[in-house]
């Protein structure tokens, strides 16, 4: 298998992991939708250049925050994670952050820790609404003190921190008066969910098929371990294994034919590259429901890069990482105990 597409070693992975889950009677387990997005984040270099806060002044004050700003610090000393002067400046307001900060498997040591860990929770467990009260030490202050904003912070900086993790986790923040007609409060509530509102915070319903991701990921991989594999796309399709081809071979299929199979690689990675664009916001997989306001250009510089910035070595890191294929079940059983002591 040491020559195995990633793709392959993955579907090997995925009947282990649901074997060891079914074992161990697990049965939140991941969707193909959620698994692939954390594939197609592992090969996005967003995450690479994203420019991280290691050490932020309020709210990341948990064990957990604590532990990932010393993870994300050992990125940077690795070199797997890149403050350039160019990229990552083009990052810095950039709405892909929340997935950097949140969902990003570059902080985690396997899939079993990425999934139950972090991102089953942020993923699908946002129902609770929950209340919050923001002026119950008003009085005590706003009539005697100019440093208003000062003592408001501090008197509700407990509230302040919960809502600041809800907020990172996605929630949506409503203000809501606590009087008037209660019939029209409820029909605004509704409205502002109806547009805003998504049954998943980061998987998006599409016609797109798990067979079509595989192939948009077959040809990343091959075209980032062969960097000229784009100059001859017939090639392309044979030796990255999609789109179907005449049991003959390439070279004794009629030349429309050959034409057909150009034109289809190319819509690939066409796809391909939407499919990672949008995945940098957190949404997959699909090529569109995403915007980011035109607040920057960094995701889009770094996709019109994308295979300048994507070092062959990151596949064979991947696949390192992933271990032996014939102990995928001993080591997702044993990544999965680690995660309840």
């Amino acid at each position: 298998m040491k020559n195995q597409s990633l793709v392959n070693l993955f579907d090997l992975y995925d009947h282990a992991f649901n074997e060891v889950c079914n074992d161990l009677g697990i049965i939140d387990i991941p969707s193909w939708q959620e698994r692939w997005l954390y594939r197609f984040l592992l090969i996005n270099p967003v995450l690479t250049y994203y420019p991280y806060i290691l050490f932020k002044e309020e709210f990341v004050t948990t064990e957990e925050g604590l532990e990932d700003q010393r993870r994300i610090k050992n990125l940077y000393e690795k070199g797997r994670v890149i403050k350039d002067p160019h990229y990552s400046s083009q990052l810095e307001t950039s709405l892909a952050g929340r997935i950097a900060d949140f969902l990003n498997p570059l902080t985690s040591e396997n899939f079993s820790e990425w999934w139950f860990k972090y991102a089953r929770n942020r993923i699908r467990d946002n129902s609770d609404v929950q209340h919050f009260l923001l002026n119950r030490y008003c009085g005590e202050w706003e009539l005697s003190d100019s440093d208003q904003y000062r003592k408001w912070k501090k008197f509700n900086e407990e509230e302040l921190h919960d809502i600041y993790k809800l907020m990172n986790n996605n929630h949506l923040t409503i203000v809501i008066p606590s009087y008037g007609n209660k019939k029209n409060l409820l029909r605004q509530i509704n409205q502002i969910l109806d547009k805003y509102h998504r049954e998943s915070t980061y998987t998006v319903e599409t016609k797109t098929q798990e067979s079509t991701v595989k192939d948009c990921f077959r040809v990343l991989e091959y075209m980032i371990v062969n960097p000229q594999a784009n100059q001859d796309l017939l090639e392309l399709a044979s030796k990255a294994n999609v789109l179907k081809i005449s049991r003959a071979g390439i070279n004794n299929i009629s030349e429309d034919s050959k034409n057909s199979v150009r034109a289809g690689v190319s819509r690939l990675i066409k796809m391909a590259l939407e499919i990672m664009e949008a995945s940098s916001y957190g949404f997959f997989p699909t090529k569109g429901n995403w915007q980011d306001d035109g607040l920057e250009p960094g995701v889009k510089l770094i996709m019109r890069d994308y295979f300048k910035l994507v070092s062959p070595s990151l596949i064979k890191d991947i696949k390192l990482s992933l271990g032996d294929y014939k102990k995928f079940k001993d080591q997702i059983r044993i990544d999965i105990n680690k995660l309840k002591n």
